[in-house]
């Protein structure tokens, strides 16, 4: 309990766990604590998009509003039509990021991934041609080749990404990924 009082976003899947317990008072805590990290969460992120909002062209608050989405997307604390909405959110600020920040590829991935993730799929193989343009040695791009062929039922696509894998001489880290790009 000691340690919920002081990091509680740390034990998020805990806390799920716990709202399962035949102890209604542990329950009732574990749920209480959920709704308080949640609307923590909901409470930054709305600041952060109202800063956006204001200075849309502020690419430190793009980045502060681009964390905190990613941080309350990978919580596990939403799911289904939440978790999209917070997708489309996190699209709309790495898009913004991609323009500020052409330099910037990790914000192009972040972005491809997200797309596919959110089933928006219609002009991502164009964009991952200019990334795999970028960074041709970059394992991350054919990771999101497989990704996006998956989602599209391609498995012509997925065969060729696997392939260009081998051809290039591109070996996976223990991540599942090997970074040349920033």
């Amino acid at each position: 309990m000691k340690l919920l009082h002081t990091s509680p976003e740390q034990y998020v899947e805990l806390l799920k766990k716990v709202t399962l317990s035949d102890d209604v008072e542990l329950t009732h805590y574990a749920t209480t604590s959920m709704m308080e990290i949640q609307s923590r969460y909901e409470d930054r992120i709305g600041r952060l998009l109202g800063e956006v909002k204001e200075n849309p062209d502020d690419a430190d608050a793009l980045v502060r509003c681009r964390n905190q989405l990613r941080a309350y997307i990978d919580s596990g604390l939403i799911s289904d039509t939440i978790l999209m909405q917070y997708r489309q959110r996190l699209e709309e600020v790495l898009d913004a990021l991609c323009r500020l920040q052409p330099g910037a590829v990790r914000y192009e991935f972040e972005y491809i991934e997200n797309s596919i993730r959110l089933g928006r799929t219609n002009k991502i193989e164009k964009k991952l041609a200019v990334l795999r343009e970028k960074c041709p040695q970059d394992a991350r791009v054919y990771r999101l080749y497989v990704e996006y062929y998956y989602c599209t039922h391609n498995g012509d696509g997925i065969a060729w990404a696997l392939r260009k894998l081998k051809e290039r001489e591109i070996y996976l880290d223990n991540a599942g990924t090997h970074h040349i790009c920033p």
